[in-house]
């Protein structure tokens, strides 16, 4: 009976109390419950028996009805609850594959555009390696014709004899400035490396003068340290012997004559 009321009152199920005879139910569970006959008067307190059952069985009807509309009802909300999701999944759905539509025509667009930079920038770079090869080759043109005028020029020059000898004339110049300048710059090492090793020796010859300075100071210092200690302990030796002696020749004189006042 638990169970049942527990179904009843979460809406499985429906539980109809028919009273027979008379009882206490309504100190029961089932005190919650719409008994049947109406009122809950117990069949054998009817006078027709008959029309007792007969109201229980149009009570267990019109309760058969209801639970039958209420099972309707909840199909039909169920069923309109399912087509609204169905709808709403459906409705989700379309939306992301439009959102998926729209994002694959973006990255359409954008792997087009960014092709058409890339070849923009492709032809860009070829032009610009195109004007610079152009630029080379006029270039390389313009050396060239420059150097033959220039080889044609030397060869005209070249063919007569004053060139020649005005060529030789100044390689030998070039030749003797060079020699020249070579034995000045080594003179001047020489001069330089002299003066470095006579700074060198004056160096050397003050730093040993001043090394034996320093050790004849050091030395005198430490002779005359010596000497102040061996006068200190003679001046010991001496102030004791002196102390010894008049302690044995007169022990009264060592008394302090002040202390007895």
């Amino acid at each position: 009976m638990t169970k049942a009321l527990r179904r009843h009152e979460a809406g499985e199920a429906r539980v109809v109390p028919v009273i027979l005879r008379p009882c206490r139910w309504l100190s029961t569970p089932l005190a919650k419950v719409q008994a049947v006959p109406r009122d809950g008067k117990a069949v054998t307190d009817w006078l027709n028996r008959d029309a007792a059952f007969e109201d229980v069985a149009a009570a267990i009807e019109r309760v058969i009805d209801e639970l039958w509309q209420y099972r309707l009802r909840a199909t039909e909300e169920a069923r309109r609850r399912a087509e609204s999701e169905r709808l709403q999944a459906e409705a989700a759905a379309a939306r992301a594959a439009e959102e998926q539509r729209h994002r694959l025509e973006q990255e359409e667009r954008e792997r087009r555009e960014e092709e058409q930079r890339r070849r923009e920038q492709e032809d860009r770079q070829r032009r610009a390696e195109e004007e610079r090869q152009k630029r080379e080759r006029e270039e390389a043109e313009a050396r060239r014709k420059a150097e033959e005028e220039e080889r044609e020029r030397q060869r005209l020059e070249c063919e007569e004899a004053k060139c020649k000898a005005e060529e030789k004339d100044r390689e030998r110049q070039w030749r003797a400035r060079r020699s020249e300048e070579v034995k000045r710059q080594v003179a001047e090492t020489e001069a330089r490396r002299a003066a470095a090793e006579l700074r060198e020796r004056q160096w050397r010859t003050q730093r040993s003068d001043e090394l034996k300075h320093e050790f004849d100071l050091r030395e005198i210092n430490e002779k005359e340290q010596r000497l102040r200690w061996l006068v200190g302990v003679v001046l010991i030796v001496v102030v004791v012997s002196v102390y010894c002696l008049v302690a044995t020749t007169n022990p009264l004189s060592l008394i302090d004559f002040s202390a007895i006042d």
